[in-house]
């Protein structure tokens, strides 16, 4: 269990990354693997042919689900974008022209698929020289803090990342690591430090020149970040009640994906070896090679010795194909149900067909999305406010609502009719449909508004 009340891993000949963190760190890397289609690429299968004489090793297939997946649910999130409202007009302008100019949803998207994929996302406000600034962190270089008495409370967010050494002279050197960069975030402020670092163990804090020129002492140095919570701000996937990291997508149906691809590989064999069947000959038609002393047949491809009467054929592998297949589809229709994506959204099994019977057909993955937006928008919420503190302006996140959409596009006459039906009943503002069903800004819609109008004021089309 990965879990630090202190920042007691961090100092002069302490082991880095910490013992406790190897399990969590492992796992990240393996994921990752994952989803950049990187895995498999050492894995072979072993088959041997029918006589025995040889061995065939073959290349085990990606069949890149885990990326799909990823993909899948960022897209539920994020293909229309969530509407950011407030209760006061002029904050929500204010905030709709941060959330644009910092590109925000970039990085909460990013952020979403380390946190399907690796089980944590973990985002980042920073002050722009003025301007609120975000991005998503490599939850590999961050560490979290917590009260002993409460693992749900957190003391800090440490972010620890290696520096390498720039060496262009010579292409075959390898990176060379030259000192750790430390950020210890807490409340309001963050402490920077270096160490000396070799890879493996953390050696003594040192003088350096960040990147922006500016020299950090050996002892740190400590800067204001003018938001008055974190500055780091983390969501977690899958966790645990006894823990403090999340669970990757990934780990639920890995095996039965795994089985998948080493029976696609099986298959692959089987029809590679009908396209090169084996001879089947009579004895008699053997010769022995006088210069090698070798047993041959005076023909094409591998062969097979029988006893004499029997004729001269190829024969073929004796494999039950069908029954593979059979478990291929079965472990299709596993791997659907344990990523909660169901065959019609995970493989597209549709066929034109509308939005709300599409919706009905992917409801566990609409299911899913929705469970995982009760763990993200807290998190959404804390950086939009951390964001508008560094412009001046205090808010606390029940000032603040998101809209989230299904991804899922509406024929125009159904967008309308449903944005009619819902500003008669006064469940929305035409404002806020607007927005909403186009996907405009609040400026925007309250543009859109104006010349409606007016067009119907004058009773027709007001050209502008």
């Amino acid at each position: 269990m990965e879990i630090f009340t202190s920042t007691g891993f961090l100092g002069a000949n302490k082991v880095f990354p910490p013992t406790k963190s190897k399990e969590r760190l492992a796992k990240y890397k393996v994921n990752n693997t994952r989803y950049k289609g990187e895995y498999n690429k050492e894995r072979q299968l072993v088959i041997k042919t029918v006589n025995g004489t040889k061995t065939i090793n073959w290349k085990v297939p990606k069949l890149n689900y885990y990326k799909l997946v990823t993909d899948k649910f960022v897209g539920l999130l994020l293909n229309e974008k969530p509407i950011i409202g407030t209760k006061n007009k002029d904050l929500e302008d204010k905030l709709n022209d941060i959330v644009t100019n910092s590109s925000f949803w970039l990085a909460f998207q990013e952020a979403a698929r380390t946190f399907s994929s690796l089980g944590d996302g973990v985002l980042y406000v920073y002050n722009d020289n003025g301007l609120p600034g975000i991005n998503a962190v490599n939850p590999e270089f961050w560490y979290k803090v917590v009260y002993s008495n409460n693992i749900n409370n957190t003391k800090c967010h440490v972010l620890a990342q290696p520096i390498y050494e720039e060496n262009f002279d010579n292409v075959a050197t390898e990176d060379k690591i030259i000192a750790l960069r430390v950020m210890e975030h807490y409340r309001g402020y963050y402490i920077e430090r270096y160490y000396s670092y070799n890879g493996s163990t953390i050696g003594q804090p040192i003088e350096y020149v960040n990147d922006t020129g500016e020299t950090i002492p050996v002892e740190g140095k400590r800067y204001a970040t003018g938001i008055r919570g974190f500055a780091v701000i983390d969501f977690n996937n899958s966790k645990a009640v006894d823990e403090v990291y999340g669970s990757s997508d990934y780990e639920i149906f890995n095996e039965a994906l795994e089985l998948k691809e080493k029976k696609i590989s099986q298959l692959d064999c089987v029809t590679d070896k009908h396209i090169d069947p084996i001879v089947q000959v009579p004895y008699s038609t053997i010769e022995e090679n006088e210069e090698t002393g070798k047993a041959e047949f005076n023909g094409l491809g591998n062969w097979i010795a029988v006893r004499e009467g029997e004729e001269i054929k190829y024969i073929s592998w004796d494999a039950k194909t069908d029954a593979v297949l059979s478990l291929v589809n079965k472990l299709d229709d596993e791997i659907a149900v344990l990523s909660e994506m169901g065959k019609a959204f995970l493989f597209g099994e549709y066929a034109n067909v509308s939005g709300e019977a599409l919706k009905t057909m992917i409801k566990s993955a609409l299911d899913k999305a929705a469970r995982q937006i009760d763990t993200i928008e807290p998190a959404i919420k804390k950086a939009l406010c951390a964001m508008l503190d560094i412009v001046g302006v205090s808010v606390t996140p029940s000032d603040i609502t998101i809209g989230w959409q299904d991804g899922i596009t509406e024929t125009d006459l159904t967008i309308a009719q449903t944005a009619k039906t819902k500003i008669e009943a006064g469940i929305i503002s035409r404002k806020r449909a607007i927005m909403k069903y186009e996907g405009l800004t609040a400026e925007e819609a309250e543009r859109d508004l104006d010349i409606i109008n007016k067009e119907n004021s004058k009773g027709g089309i007001v050209h502008e």
